[in-house]
């Protein structure tokens, strides 16, 4: 709208200077003939006032025709100030939109890596948790061997069950009569601290006494298979 209006001006502008133009050229001419005129018909005096008269009306016309010009340089002047505005603000629309590209970009970009990392991540994640799970059963049977092979130590130097405390005797007979618990439900049962607990279950292990299932979380504890085959032992707690 403000391109229409100012187009408008500049042609209005234009056609007031012609205007104008026109209008002295005729008034000079139409002056000069009735000076002619007036010069063989009119007394002195009335010559004089009427030259006068047409001396103010073109001085009126060219103070006119003098804004007007002012006016149109003006004009042009602030059509160039818009022309160079406008180019000034397409360049930063230009270079704008040419960091909204490379923006758009890097993030198409980022996108496609975050993508592939998750793949990588998500892989990695699947492959751990199979290798966790094929080792939970080796360690199994290792903590079986090994609590084995200090079962035949223990036997083989002649302590059995007779060098158990009453403690350690309650707990086995729990696990015979109950079946497997965890560190936590024993302690429970034989109402000691949890590091008393602790050490009493690892040394049950480490000679034999009980097996210990790492396949859960928490252990579960069992009597090992091989007390229950070579030795027997009473329901009730010795005094």
């Amino acid at each position: 709208m403000m391109v229409v209006d100012l187009n408008l001006s500049f042609e209005f502008l234009i056609l007031l200077c012609v205007f104008s133009a026109g209008l002295l050229i005729v008034t000079a001419y139409f002056r000069g003939k009735w000076l002619k005129f007036l010069k063989y018909n009119a007394p002195n005096d009335l010559i004089q006032l009427v030259v006068n008269t047409l001396n103010q009306k073109i001085k009126e016309l060219n103070g006119k025709v003098e804004d007007s010009i002012s006016k149109l340089e003006t004009y042009f002047l602030k059509v160039e100030e818009l022309k160079e505005k406008e180019e000034e603000n397409s360049e930063k629309i230009r270079e704008l939109a040419d960091g909204l590209k490379d923006t758009l970009r890097a993030q198409v970009n980022l996108a496609r890596m975050l993508r592939v990392l998750d793949e990588k991540v998500l892989g990695l994640s699947r492959k751990m948790e199979k290798n966790i799970f094929k080792q939970s059963l080796p360690e199994k049977k290792l903590d079986v061997e090994k609590g084995s092979k200090f079962l035949s130590l223990t036997r083989n130097h002649g302590m059995g069950l007779a060098g158990l405390t009453p403690t350690e005797m309650k707990v086995l007979r729990v696990l015979a009569t109950s079946g497997p618990k965890t560190a936590s439900e024993i302690r429970e049962v034989i109402g000691k601290t949890r590091e008393h607990s602790a050490r009493l279950m690892k040394k049950l292990f480490l000679e034999g006494y009980v097996e210990r299932d790492t396949s859960t979380i928490p252990y579960l504890y069992k009597l090992s298979s091989r007390i229950k085959e070579n030795f027997e032992f009473s329901t009730e707690e010795k005094p």
